[in-house]
């Protein structure tokens, strides 16, 4: 997968991102489910909105993507998200066969820059500077 290709899903991750912190549904997560270069789910976190601690935005584009291909094995997808998944999500991407993640923020990005200095804004910054795979 190019670079370019990757900055467009990351964009709208990052589109998700700010979504979900505009309507106050949770924290500054965002996510999308990507196969043969289609955005195929998509979330952010909404875990204050639905009141459920496992509303996280990867699980939503999980979901999403399964109900679009009928399908829980979502094998040949990739995930693309603003922030590490969580343990919760991992879990989630193993299940559902994703083949590859990719993030903007390490765990270690998320607690300096967002938790500690309270500011979600620097957060698509952040996503376009340290882009990881795992």
């Amino acid at each position: 997968m190019s670079n370019e290709s990757l900055e467009i899903y990351m964009q709208k991750a990052i589109e998700e991102t700010y979504d979900g912190i505009h309507k106050g549904d949770g924290g500054p997560f965002g996510s999308v489910v990507v196969k043969d270069g289609e955005i195929i789910g998509s979330g952010h976190n909404m875990v204050i909105r639905k009141n459920d601690p496992t509303a996280h935005g990867e699980l939503l584009a999980i979901r999403e993507a399964s109900q679009k291909l009928n399908n829980f094995d979502l094998s040949g997808c990739i995930l693309v998200s603003t922030g590490e998944p969580s343990l919760l999500s991992l879990a989630a991407c193993l299940w559902a066969n994703i083949d590859k993640i990719y993030y903007g923020c390490s765990n270690d990005d998320i607690q300096k820059s967002v938790f500690v200095m309270k500011s979600w804004m620097i957060l698509s910054t952040i996503c376009h500077i340290f882009l990881k795979t795992i």
